[in-house]
């Protein structure tokens, strides 16, 4: 189902070779058009770079690295992949275990659609709309659009169309899309988080750690106007439940311990 763990040997034995290869000419003309570049000795001095600095400096580094891509300079690109190549492995592993759950071919593979994913959410990010959390966007949207597809990128549909990407909500019948994840204007967290808020949930509701109820209950935390405090986000869904706030504060607590335990011992 996955070819990951081979593509991963051969990309980090690629790597020292294309450490090796590139001219100190090529990271001066990054150094000279973009600061966060500036002084780069190596290819492996930009991984330091990242991995000290704090946020603003990995951001603006990634988006440097993003700039180039966009501008025909595929060795940027392969630098990205370079510099996520650890958080790529843990989304392997997360939609291995939720592709086990879907309709798919045995011949789809996680590994050949994450990096063909990754490549086209680079060519197509919107450098100036999403300049901060740079990383972990360029994962979300990859994650996105190997799971869901995404009509705007070249990339084919995805694993899952609307309908059935959410069935675990119902217990296996398929439902619209919008039934799951509510409209842009009825939530106050951003659309890509509430997304993996409600796939998250939906591989627990397949997995029996929560009922569909509860991920019902804990979806409609999210959305309404932005509450001020936890008990307003208790209100507001029990309101969608027809449950009393109290019993909605119960139900949610009882169902974020049971997920938390769970995924604790998945990932132990």
């Amino acid at each position: 189902m996955s070819s990951w763990r081979a593509i991963a040997t051969r990309l980090d034995a690629e790597w020292a070779t294309v450490v090796e290869t590139t001219p100190s000419t090529v990271l001066a003309r990054w150094g000279a058009a973009y600061p966060r570049l500036a002084d780069l000795t190596t290819l492996d001095d930009i991984q330091t770079r990242v991995d000290s600095g704090r946020y603003p400096v990995r951001d603006g580094i990634l988006l440097a690295l993003i700039q180039l891509t966009q501008d025909g300079h595929q060795l940027a690109g392969r630098v990205l992949i370079h510099l996520l190549q650890k958080a790529l492995s843990t989304v392997v592993i997360d939609l291995g275990r939720i592709v086990t759950t879907l309709p798919v071919s045995q011949n789809f593979d996680i590994g050949d659609q994450l990096l063909g994913a990754l490549w086209e959410v680079i060519a197509t990010y919107p450098v100036d709309a999403r300049p901060t959390r740079v990383a972990q966007n360029l994962i979300l949207d990859t994650r996105r659009v190997v799971l869901h597809g995404n009509g705007a990128r070249s990339v084919a549909g995805g694993i899952a169309g609307p309908a059935s990407r959410h069935e675990t909500l119902t217990g296996g019948t398929p439902v619209d899309d919008t039934a799951t994840t509510p409209p842009v204007d009825q939530t106050w967290i951003e659309t890509h988080a509430l997304e993996e808020v409600v796939s998250t949930l939906a591989w627990a509701v397949r997995q029996r750690v929560i009922t569909p109820d509860d991920a019902t209950l804990l979806t409609g935390m999210c959305t309404g106007p932005k509450p001020a405090t936890a008990t307003y986000a208790y209100d507001h869904a029990a309101q969608t439940q027809g449950i009393t706030p109290d019993a909605a504060r119960k139900r949610a607590s009882r169902a974020i311990t049971q997920l938390r335990r769970h995924l604790a011992t998945t990932a132990a």
